[in-house]
């Protein structure tokens, strides 16, 4: 029979061993205490847009109060998921609303999906490298030199 001093070892022991290995084996199967805090990142860009002319997208990200310190985050324009331009902050506080630009153009006419994401490019854990997307906008690039709608002018 164990005795009272050993068995409350024992149950010592085993509390340790509970706190240090339930939040290993939780993090091990992606699982994460609390929610990620998404910021808003939103883009306002023109409507319609011609080829091979340049257009500014505007773009707006707004910090969350647990971001606190976020050094370097790069702000990437996608267009048909393609990357093709960077933007990096600076120290960016909590709260903390940012505005920029990016100027871009298309060579082919239709419809493109224009989106923001916004990394981290040296988090302190994995799960907090990826800070927010833009929703998918869709803008139309012209040709301007075609009838689409059979009229006789050109879409110009």
């Amino acid at each position: 029979m164990i005795n009272l001093k050993n068995r409350n070892l024992l149950i010592i022991i085993l509390l340790v061993l509970t706190t240090i290995f339930h939040p290993l084996s939780t993090s091990a199967q992606g699982k994460t205490k609390e929610t990620p805090n998404i910021p808003n990142t939103t883009i306002k860009l023109p409507v319609n847009a011609s080829i091979d002319k340049e257009f500014d997208i505007n773009v707006i990200y707004q910090n969350v109060p647990s971001y606190s310190g976020n050094k370097g985050l790069v702000a990437t324009l996608l267009i048909d998921n393609t990357e093709l331009d960077h933007y990096t902050f600076g120290n960016l506080k909590p709260n903390d609303r940012i505005e920029f630009n990016f100027t871009s153009k298309i060579s082919e006419s239709g419809d493109h999906k224009v989106k923001v994401r916004i990394l981290w490019p040296k988090p302190s854990s994995e799960n907090r490298r990826y800070v927010s997307e833009s929703e998918e906008y869709i803008i139309k690039v012209l040709d301007p030199m075609s009838d689409s709608d059979g009229d006789g002018l050109t879409d110009q």
